[in-house]
């Protein structure tokens, strides 16, 4: 049987060009870099939102980590769109 205290800790880490920003809510993350009105990518994290680890090029290096996406204020930003 499955318990709250088998679930493992995460949490999702955002950066940008210039910030970065943690929490175990994502919607905080959102919420936080739509006021930066910067394009960001988000991840998900399989450790505590306490630990440390390394950054390289804006991502997270854990093993298990997950990019989730990038984002333009509310909408998914398009790569292939924005370059034609």
């Amino acid at each position: 049987m499955n318990t709250i205290d088998s679930v493992q800790p995460f949490h999702f880490y955002g950066a940008n060009y210039a910030e970065w920003r943690t929490s175990d809510n994502i919607n905080d993350v959102i919420d936080w870099f739509k006021k930066q009105k910067a394009t960001y990518t988000i991840f998900y994290v399989p450790l505590p939102n306490a630990a440390n680890y390394e950054i390289k090029w804006y991502a997270p290096q854990v093993d298990g980590c997950q990019y989730l996406g990038t984002y333009k204020g509310t909408k998914l930003y398009d790569a292939e769109k924005e370059a034609a």
